[in-house]
């Protein structure tokens, strides 16, 4: 595993390269959140709830992570 560049990346398209990653499904219903951009790295050995938590918190959202039946679902703290 590697080490993964989000350059300027919507969540929409971080979804995809996290559900790959993970395999993990990801759902985010809010589409002002969707096409929130945002610049970071994730490294090799970093866990996903690790990487959600940071994302999630520069961009005013919180997840919910079912372990269960590995959903995730993205929505803004304010919509």
């Amino acid at each position: 595993t590697e080490d993964l560049e989000f350059n300027n990346v919507s969540f929409k398209e971080a979804e995809t390269l996290l559900e790959e990653r993970f395999g993990v499904s990801i759902t985010i219903p809010d589409r002002n959140l969707q096409e929130t951009r945002f610049t970071t790295s994730l490294g090799a050995d970093e866990t996903l709830d690790h990487f959600l938590k940071i994302v999630c918190e520069f961009n005013n959202a919180d997840y919910i992570y079912n372990k269960n039946n590995q959903q995730i679902t993205i929505k803004p703290l304010n919509p």
